[in-house]
Parts: structure tokens; sequence; C-alpha cells
């Protein structure tokens, strides 16, 4: 029931700024949860804090954006990478990019890059026209998935875990 209050509290906001290009809104879900979301032209942010003092924030946008935080020192972003999406739910965050190279040439980066980040490469794997590539490093986990997406080359990076 709190997950249903807080993705309609979610979709009210979404729906009122859907129809303008600049606009800052706030609610309050039934379980005390506060749901903001921001729009500024193509970037939309939504970020939810629970009265228990959790967050969850989504950072969107179609042409590309500037990381909300920046990654940790030894994970790699690619060079020149549209970032089009920055999520952080509890300690994971997840990144997604469009990168101006092909596949094989993401999982070569960052198969290299990791490596001398000093992340252990746990298992690669083709899936269809894309890669994932699962790395540790002391508690944390990166999951690298390379894919084509048309005529562009999607990735997402998950990290999760505590240094």
């Amino acid at each position: 029931m709190k997950t249903l209050s807080l993705i309609l509290s979610a979709a009210v906001l979404l729906a009122t700024a859907a129809c303008s290009k600049n606009v800052k809104e706030s609610a309050t879900a039934p379980d005390g949860s506060k749901v903001t979301l921001e729009k500024k032209g193509d970037q939309t942010t939504m970020e939810i804090k629970s009265k228990s003092g959790d967050k969850i924030s989504l950072n969107v946008s179609e042409k590309g954006m500037k990381l909300a935080t920046e990654l940790p020192k030894d994970v790699p972003l690619f060079p020149k990478a549209v970032v089009q999406m920055d999520n952080s739910v509890s300690g994971t965050r997840m990144l997604g990019t469009n990168i101006p190279a092909t596949v094989d040439e993401g999982v070569k980066f960052y198969t290299e890059e990791m490596k001398k980040q000093g992340w252990t490469i746990d298992a690669s794997m083709a899936m269809g026209e894309g890669f994932m590539i699962t790395t540790k490093k002391g508690e944390r986990n990166c999951t690298i998935m390379i894919t084509k997406n048309g005529k562009d080359t999607y990735l997402q990076l998950t990290l999760s875990g505590k240094d």
C-alpha cells in the first residue's frame, strides 16, 4: 500500500509537470513520505524521502545531463558518454548512458579500466546484441550492461555496496 501511494503521488506530479517546461512540485503521500518533482526543459528530477529518512532519487533527460553526484574515483565513466538517467535507491546507484562506441569497444574499455582500478571481473557474458560484465571490489559490486539500441550503444552501470 505504501508503494502504491508513492506511485500515485508521483503520477499526479508527473501529470502536472508534463504540461509545463519548467516546474517544481511537491506532495506528501498518505504514509508521510515527501515526493518532489522538478522539471527543467528536457530534464526531470524526482525525489522521494520517507519519514524514516530513506531517499530515492531519479534524474532523467533524453538529451543528456550532468551526473547528480560524481562517481567514485575508481568507477570510470565512458569518455563522452551522454548520461540520460541517474537513479539512487538505498545505496544502489544506476546510470543509463549512450556511448559513442560499439558494444565491443565498450566491453574492452570497461574490462581494462575496471581491472586498472582494482576491480575483479566476476563474470562476463554475451547476451544477443549486448554484453554484461559483473565486477567486485571489497564490499562493492558493479554491473555493466552494454547493448545496441537502434543506431546507438546503450550502457547501464549499476553500483552497489559500501567501501
